[in-house]
C-alpha cells in the first residue's frame, strides 16, 4: 500500500463513506459545543473555577454519543464496547477500510491526550503503509480489513470559560503516526465535504468525453 497522505485519505473517505455523515456530524458538533456550554453555565452545583473542566468532560461524552448516533443513521458500523482504556469505553466507527474515533485537543496542531487504544491503533497506520494487517488482539469486527485508523479532532475557539471562546473552532479528520506522536495526514471537514462535489464534477467531465457519448449525440442530431 502506498504511503498515506492527504490526497489518499480524501480519496478513501469520499469513496467509502457517505457525504451526509460528515455534513451532519459537523453541523451537530457545532450545536453540541454550544448546548454543553449553556448547560454548564447554568449549573449551580459546580463552582465557577471548575466549570471549564466539567465542560470538557461533558462535551467528550456528548460528542461520543453524537458520533455513535450519526454513524448509525448513515449506515456506518459503530460501537462503544470494543475499546476500553483506564476504565473508560470509547466509540469507534468504521467506513469501508477506515476506522475512526473522536477526540478533543486544545489546538489542532497538538496531539490528543495519551490513551492506550490510540497508541495501539495508530500502529495500524504504520503497518498499513507496509501492506500488512495489524489485527493482533484487536477486535475483528471493526478492525479487520482496515487500511488506516483516524481521529476526528475538534477544539473550541479559546480556552477560557466564555461563550464566544467555547464555540467550535475547528474540526479535522487526522491520521496519526506510530504512538500518536505526529500526524500522517490532516483534512478539514470542509475539505472532505467539498471533495464529494469535486469527484462528481470529475465524473461528469469524464462522462462527457466518452466516445459512446459523442456517437449518441451524432445519432440524436441525425434523428
Amino acid at each position: 500500500m502506498e504511503d498515506l497522505n492527504k490526497a489518499k485519505v480524501l480519496q478513501m473517505l469520499v469513496g467509502q463513506s457517505p457525504r451526509g455523515f460528515w455534513s451532519e456530524f459537523g453541523i451537530l458538533l457545532r450545536q453540541t459545543y454550544m448546548d454543553t456550554f449553556e448547560q454548564v453555565a447554568h449549573e449551580r452545583m459546580i463552582l465557577s473555577e471548575h466549570k471549564i473542566d466539567y465542560l470538557l468532560q461533558l462535551r467528550h461524552f456528548r460528542v461520543e454519543s453524537l458520533l455513535h448516533s450519526v454513524a448509525q443513521r448513515h449506515g456506518l458500523p459503530s460501537t462503544a464496547t470494543l475499546l476500553v482504556a483506564n476504565h473508560r469505553s470509547y466509540v469507534m466507527a468504521g467506513a469501508g477500510s477506515i476506522a475512526f474515533t473522536q477526540a478533543y485537543i486544545p489546538t489542532i496542531s497538538e496531539m490528543p491526550q495519551p490513551a492506550r487504544f490510540r497508541e495501539k491503533h495508530s500502529l495500524m497506520n504504520e503497518i498499513a503503509r507496509g501492506g500488512r494487517l495489524a489485527l493482533g488482539d484487536q477486535p475483528v469486527e471493526l478492525l479487520a480489513g482496515k487500511a488506516f485508523y483516524g481521529i476526528i479532532c475538534h477544539n473550541p475557539v479559546g480556552r477560557r470559560f466564555e461563550k464566544d471562546l467555547q464555540k467550535l473552532g475547528m474540526v479535522q479528520f487526522c491520521v496519526p503516526g506510530a504512538g500518536c506522536k505526529d500526524w500522517l495526514a490532516e483534512v478539514t471537514f470542509q475539505e472532505i465535504v467539498a471533495a464529494y462535489g469535486a469527484e462528481k464534477r470529475a465524473e461528469q467531465r469524464k462522462a462527457r468525453g466518452l466516445p459512446w457519448k459523442d456517437e449518441q449525440k451524432k445519432q440524436d442530431k441525425r434523428g
